[in-house]
């Protein structure tokens, strides 16, 4: 049986006649400069009429697009600051928040961006106490400022635990080499887990500053 080749032979011997020939080949020689054309004419476009994608923009495109409604903004005041609160230099500053939502547990996602704003403004190596009461704050703060005064006030040192217990609303120590973690942030420090109000929220972690 003849293959492929011996039947086009068959044809172009047999089958076309001379002219037939002559006006294949000037089918042939226009195809071919048809196609030269082409393609120089694709080499002299403008680069922006290739459109061609460079590998950063194909890197571009595959990365997700930032959801405006996904970024953080907070609302906090910083109330006072105890310079070389720590025993390594650090400093410790109260933060005054919005009272807390309890009904769940995102204001950690908040708490966790008060960390990040203030570890880029005021460094690393420094402790936050965040309150959502500026009374427990106020108090708190007096107590570690001026320890002295407090001697034998055992009401208000009562109190300050008291109140502790629902608006310490999270502490952080940044870079302690003394704490559970390098970086540590607690969650209702104040109190325990079997609180019947905020005791589902405590929680120790180990948060690293972006």
């Amino acid at each position: 049986m003849p293959n492929i080749f011996e039947k086009l032979e068959y044809w172009w011997k047999a089958r076309l006649t001379k002219k037939g020939k002559i006006i294949l080949g000037i089918l042939a020689v226009i195809i071919v400069i048809i196609f030269i054309s082409a393609i120089s004419g694709e080499e002299t476009k403008p680069k922006e009429e290739r459109k061609q994608t460079t590998p950063q923009e194909s890197q571009q495109e595959a990365q997700p697009q930032t959801n405006k409604e996904d970024m953080t903004t907070v609302k906090y005041d910083l109330k006072e600051t105890i310079e070389n609160y720590r025993y390594d230099g650090g400093a410790i500053y109260f933060i005054l928040i919005d009272k807390v939502d309890l009904s769940n547990d995102s204001f950690k996602k908040d708490i966790k961006w008060i960390v990040d704003n203030m570890t880029k403004n005021k460094g690393k190596k420094i402790s936050l106490n965040i309150y959502d009461d500026l009374e427990s704050l106020n108090l708190s703060y007096d107590i570690e400022e001026n320890p002295g005064n407090y001697i034998g006030k055992t009401e208000l040192v009562s109190k300050d635990a008291e109140l502790s217990k629902e608006h310490l609303i999270a502490t952080y120590d940044g870079e302690m080499e003394t704490g559970p973690h390098y970086n540590t942030l607690m969650f209702f420090p104040a109190t325990l887990k079997n609180d019947s109000k905020v005791g589902r929220y405590v929680e120790t972690i180990e948060y690293n500053p972006k």
